[in-house]
């Protein structure tokens, strides 16, 4: 297991930003060991229960003074300690750089160093993980005092009359609908069928069918409706990881997901050797927990490391379509047999529940039985972004919901949204995700791009990508923070990001909105009004918000908040520069 100051060091390296988004379990050892799970007979090893984020570690950002094909570069990438080359950062202009995974024994500075040294890299920074910039809270009366405050009670506080932004008053000037503005959502995705947004969705005119096939040669394959860089994903575990191959009752293992109508090429899972195994792990992907493999792949125990848990991703030996909404399963399984050399397979043990489509389970060797857990998962990036956590969905709404006599309304209903999805299950975002995204909405015609999330540290290429877009016209909102200090947060702290802070239905600033030099406008951001996914999410499992509508609190509400506002100053004005 790692020691608490490993798991201290890769914590201060995460930037943390939200106040209440990421909420840490404890005291779930003694229930696991009460629950008979605690043992080796079990097949669940005892830990300390610390969560962290699968590859956060070994992921890489490394960006090139020209155009470089990286299969051309395998031998030098391998002596420099790269196992794998995950993706790539497309654009109009050409590829702005790779996201590049360390071999399991490889130093993370040293290779770092080594990739400097290379005479076509440009830079090298770790692919760091950011978080949302929202704060849930209880739901509580239905009422939108951020756009109307008639000094309405809103949670039991009576507000100030025309403590807002006057939307009744610029809607008799233009509802959002005289020009067509596109804003770019970047965030953990949306529901495409909540009855609030449903037609407030962006299409793709370049893309007509999911088929596997980019059509529109953008770079990007079956992007109808934006695009997902997580794909179905959990990607948080803590120390209490299942024995894998100790013996017969040890040997399999599986995880539920969802299909989205998208295709799986790709499936990862986290692993340790414990001694040295000697036979493979084959993950497979079902209909049915004992039915045929559609697809699967083999991880090999030189894959594996002895040194730390190891996320080991790899494609499928043939791409399977997944039907919307129905259950697959993801059956990890081994031939081992033996309980001084076996494998350790990690996963969410008694901690939240942030995957809530899906769950995991074990085959003892006659039959299979599930916990409301999840493993800890990756797929392929795909053409839905589909919010499986709810702050996608809540900050679309807030943008642009539909004026439909149901619900409520956006700032702009005439604005549709292009949801691109970087953010996971669990709250996390990494750079690389969000560097795309960028790319993505400036090539792809967004007119405003909304970012509810971020953290302390910065970054060259998040940088170079906003400046693109913003050569191209685009107006860019970020979240300042949830600090309640002056603490610096990006992406809001670059240059040309107005950063957004966030105020009560009293108009005075929120406790926890951040003040520094970097907040340009303070927009409604506390007991906030929106859409939330119709289905179940970590947004309700985790902090007992209602599906379909709820409050929020944050800077992430008062972001969508302004970025209405600019859509709806662009369809008045369509020539207006950022």
């Amino acid at each position: 297991m790692k020691t608490k100051g490993r798991a201290e060091r890769f914590f201060s390296m995460v930037m943390m930003a939200c106040l209440l988004f990421v909420i840490l379990g404890s005291g779930t050892r003694a229930l696991a060991e009460e629950n008979g799970q605690g043992s080796m007979e079990s097949g669940k090893l005892p830990g300390q229960g610390v969560v962290k984020v699968a590859g956060a570690r070994q992921r890489l950002l490394v960006r090139f003074r020209r155009e470089v094909d990286p299969d051309s570069m395998k031998e030098i990438l391998s002596r420099a300690g790269v196992r794998s080359v995950l993706g790539k950062i497309p654009s109009l202009e050409g590829t702005k750089g790779f996201v590049m995974d360390i071999g399991p024994d490889a130093s993370l500075p040293k290779t770092m160093d080594l990739l400097r040294g290379l005479p076509d890299v440009l830079d090298v920074e770790p692919d760091q993980l950011l978080s949302f910039m929202e704060t849930p809270a209880e739901p509580d009366f239905p009422k939108q005092w951020g756009l109307h405050n008639t000094g309405q009670s809103v949670k039991g506080n009576a507000g100030v009359p025309d403590a807002d932004i006057d939307a009744c008053e610029s809607w008799d000037i233009d509802k959002g609908t005289t020009y067509p503005v596109v804003v770019a959502v970047i965030d953990s995705g949306i529901d495409e069928k909540h009855p609030d947004l449903d037609g407030k969705i962006w299409r793709n005119p370049g893309e007509t069918k999911v088929d596997g096939v980019d059509e529109d040669g953008n770079g990007f394959v079956d992007d109808i409706k934006g695009y997902n860089w997580v794909g179905i994903t959990q990607p948080v575990y803590n120390d209490w990881p299942w024995i894998l191959g100790s013996s017969p009752s040890a040997q399999t293992y599986a995880q539920s997901i969802k299909g989205t109508g998208q295709f799986l090429t790709h499936v990862g899972i986290v692993l340790r050797k414990s001694g040295s195994p000697a036979a493979n792990v084959v993950v497979s992907v079902r209909k049915e927990l004992s039915g045929s493999d559609l697809a699967r792949l083999i991880i090999r125990p030189s894959d594996v490391s002895a040194s730390y848990e190891d996320l080991v991703y790899k494609r499928l030996n043939t791409p399977i379509k997944l039907q919307d909404g129905i259950t697959y399963y993801l059956v990890i399984r081994t031939t081992q047999n033996d309980g001084s050399n076996y494998y350790l397979l990690y996963d969410l043990w008694n901690d939240s529940d942030y995957y809530c489509d899906g769950r995991e389970w074990k085959y003892d060797g006659s039959s299979w039985s599930s916990f409301p857990h999840d493993f800890c998962f990756f797929t392929n990036p795909n053409g839905l972004p589909r919010d499986d956590n709810g702050h996608g969905t809540h900050c679309a709404g807030i943008v642009g919901a539909e004026m439909n006599g149901q619900g409520i309304v956006g700032v702009s209903r005439g604005a549709k949204i292009m949801p691109l999805k970087a953010g996971c299950c669990a709250g996390w975002f990494y750079t690389s995700d969000i560097v795309s995204a960028i790319y993505y909405a400036a090539d792809n015609g967004a007119d405003v791009i909304s970012m509810s999330f971020g953290g302390t540290g910065y970054s060259l290429a998040m940088r170079d990508a906003l400046a693109y877009a913003r050569n191209k016209g685009i107006a860019l909102f970020a979240a300042a923070g949830n600090s309640g200090d002056s603490t610096v947060s990006y992406p809001a702290g670059y240059e040309g990001v107005i950063g957004v802070g966030a105020t009560n239905n009293s108009d005075d600033v929120a406790y926890f909105s951040t003040r520094n030099s970097t907040v340009d406008v303070t927009t409604p951001g506390v007991d906030i009004y929106s859409t939330l996914p119709t289905y179940r999410v970590s947004f309700n499992s985790e902090y007992g918000l209602n599906k379909t509508y709820d409050y929020c609190s944050g800077t992430s509400m008062a972001t969508p908040m302004a970025a209405g506002v600019a859509a709806l100053i662009l369809s008045r004005n369509p020539k207006y520069t950022p």
